[in-house]
């Protein structure tokens, strides 16, 4: 009997076990959260998560052998694909259910995670890491901010995927780090933010 809770996504060779984000016992608990008052973004998938997942799969030298913060986390392919090419993994969401969705997803296909930090990215106390992994977090304004309170508070680098909005342009104008655009020139901009002491 099959679980309409899970698909299975192929990406360059690799068969990748998600949660369906449209089943009721996925999507109802996170729109709960955010029904009380939790400051999380809910949407589902976009294409680009899979073109993001290829691309590390492609160029695993980005996370392989590092200890990686997936921040934002919640359900996303990216945990996925980060946490079976990283050395160490640490997640990060704002939402209790995303995270706990989070650990079901990578539970199922045992990917180990080093450890899960609760909160806003930008006020939790970071581990020892090589780098911070972002997808669609810098979508307005308040996002920007809290995206340049935590570069102001790590010198790693930070590899991150958003669509082209306002506040992401914005924040690439002003960063003091140099930006490296990589790949994926047919979506949203893939760029890793080096570190200062690069």
């Amino acid at each position: 009997m099959s679980d309409d809770r899970w698909h299975t996504v192929k990406l360059e060779g690799h068969s990748v076990q998600l949660l369906n984000l449209d089943h009721p016992s996925v999507r109802e608990p996170v729109i709960g959260d955010i029904d009380v008052g939790i400051d999380v973004y809910d949407d589902s998938r976009w294409k680009a998560t899979k073109q993001f997942g290829r691309l590390l799969y492609d160029q695993p030298e980005w996370v392989a052998g590092k200890s990686v913060l997936v921040v934002g986390a919640g359900v996303g392919l990216e945990t996925v694909v980060v946490g079976s090419l990283c050395e160490r993994l640490y997640i990060n969401d704002l939402s209790p259910v995303s995270l706990r969705l989070c650990l079901e997803q990578l539970d199922r296909i045992h990917i180990a995670r080093d450890g899960v930090l609760e909160g806003r990215y930008e006020e939790v106390t970071l581990p020892n890491i090589d780098l911070v992994v972002g997808c669609f977090v810098v979508y307005e304004r308040e996002a920007r901010s809290a995206m340049e309170a935590l570069l102001a508070k790590t010198d790693v680098p930070v590899l991150l995927v958003n669509e082209k909005l306002d506040a992401f342009q914005g924040l690439m104008g002003e960063t003091d780090r140099e930006v490296e655009r990589m790949g994926m020139e047919d979506g949203p901009t893939v760029v890793v933010l080096r570190s200062l002491r690069d």
